[in-house]
């Protein structure tokens, strides 16, 4: 096909009305080629502006999603710092308050064995319901929960002490369950920082009070006495005195009474030599 230039001078030059026509018709022609190539062109143009808009949007989304995954992975690290500096402080509030119980429980065994004059008295096997834990009216150290478990004969002069089976231990260590006890009339009371979450198995022996010395016992004072001849002691600490059979007795009083006819002649016999 001729170019648009080509066109135009064909139809100047033109003699026949035919030719006029034609040069007429081949530059509509032109002109509808031309513009529809220009319209794919600009449907191209579109169509890859359009893909990268949507590329931008799909950029930028992502980028969005990233900002947001940033900031909650901030928030998440932000957190986790938080929590630990929480855990820390918690553990060493929980170490601190540990070491207190430490002490006041060597302090109270302290002062038990330096105060402690007296004997054994009984020993208890118990067990400490969760049910029956209770708050105190106000803390007792760390202890926030108290524990009464009633005891035969007990009374507050006594003192106790106790530990926990074995396969309590973690329990009782968990629930903040203090070493010391207390004895009052017909119970022992127990403490623990929070209510156990199972039954506690212990064991407690009870002391009584005394006055002790180390004097021999006399008629009118009490003191330390041995066994001599005559008492047997078991091993158990039983003492039992033994009493001479009827033959025994006979024999003895045989013999003494010889001994005492021997001591009159020998008297007899120095006072006629004299």
């Amino acid at each position: 096909m001729l170019d648009f230039d080509a066109i135009i001078n064909g139809i100047r030059r033109a003699i026949y009305g035919r030719e006029v026509r034609e040069y007429i018709a081949l530059a509509i022609q032109w002109v509808k080629e031309f513009v529809t190539q220009q319209v794919e062109i600009m449907k191209q143009l579109l169509a890859q502006a359009k893909t990268a808009a949507e590329n931008a949007a799909k950029s930028a989304a992502a980028a969005k999603t990233s900002e947001t995954n940033a900031k909650k992975s901030e928030t998440a690290a932000k957190t986790s710092e938080t929590n630990a500096a929480t855990s820390a402080a918690k553990a060493k509030s929980e170490a601190d308050r540990a070491e207190e119980n430490a002490d006041k429980t060597m302090t109270l065994i302290k002062e038990g064995i330096e105060g402690y004059k007296g004997g054994y008295y009984r020993t208890y096997e118990l067990t400490l319901p969760v049910s029956g834990w209770k708050a105190l009216s106000s803390p007792v150290g760390v202890s926030k929960y108290f524990c009464d478990m009633a005891v035969d004969k007990c009374n507050a002069d006594l003192i106790p002490f106790g530990s926990t089976k074995l396969e309590n231990y973690r329990a009782a260590i968990t629930a903040g369950m203090a070493a010391m006890m207390e004895t009052l009339e017909g119970k022992v009371r127990f403490y623990a920082v929070k209510v156990p979450t199972e039954a506690i198995d212990v064991t407690v022996t009870l002391l009584a009070k005394g006055s002790a010395t180390a004097q021999p016992a006399s008629r009118t004072e009490l003191g330390l006495v041995k066994i001599g001849d005559g008492l047997d002691i078991e091993t158990d600490g039983t003492v039992s005195g033994h009493v001479p059979s009827d033959e025994e007795m006979a024999e003895l009083t045989s013999v003494l009474a010889t001994a005492s006819a021997d001591a009159e002649a020998s008297g007899d016999d120095a006072g006629q030599s004299n």
